[in-house]
């Protein structure tokens, strides 16, 4: 990904930022996304992942910007 990301609302810098997922015991994951067609598996109840979230945020705005990464 592009170092140098613009805001489409302000032409502010967007940072890369890091969102927190918090779980049960304090424990910290990255977000990722499946397809929303996408079925749990039979014998481990997980969605199979496609990519990962990485998050952006405008310096001057606040506007926060998802992308999605690809496993692939």
């Amino acid at each position: 990904m592009s170092d140098n990301r613009e805001c489409s609302d302000c032409n502010g810098q967007l940072l890369e930022i890091r969102l927190i997922d918090k779980e049960h015991l304090g424990l910290h994951n990255s977000i990722e996304y499946a397809a929303a067609d996408s079925k749990r598996g039979r014998w481990t109840a997980a969605y199979p992942i496609e990519g990962k979230v990485n998050a952006f945020m405008c310096q001057q705005c606040g506007n926060i910007r998802l992308y999605g990464v690809s496993t692939d």
